[in-house]
């Protein structure tokens, strides 16, 4: 239940750093087609990467790239 959601939101975490270091271009609707789930809950992970500085959006909102913090 709780566990579970914890284990599958930590997978989709790690799931989208990886797809974000093979291809650093990638948006947000792409990562969630390939993960197979919504948009929103995508922009929602990255907000909260973001915020604890796994990752940097570096460049434009558009034409820029990811950067995934070690």
């Amino acid at each position: 239940t709780k566990e579970i959601t914890k284990e599958i939101t930590k997978e989709i975490t790690k799931e989208i750093k990886k797809l974000m270091k093979e291809n650093p271009a990638i948006s947000a609707n792409e990562i969630a087609e390939m993960l197979n789930v919504k948009a929103e809950a995508v922009r929602y992970r990255i907000k909260l990467m973001k915020k604890s500085g796994e990752i940097i959006r570096k460049g434009a909102t558009k034409a820029g790239e990811w950067e995934v913090i070690e």
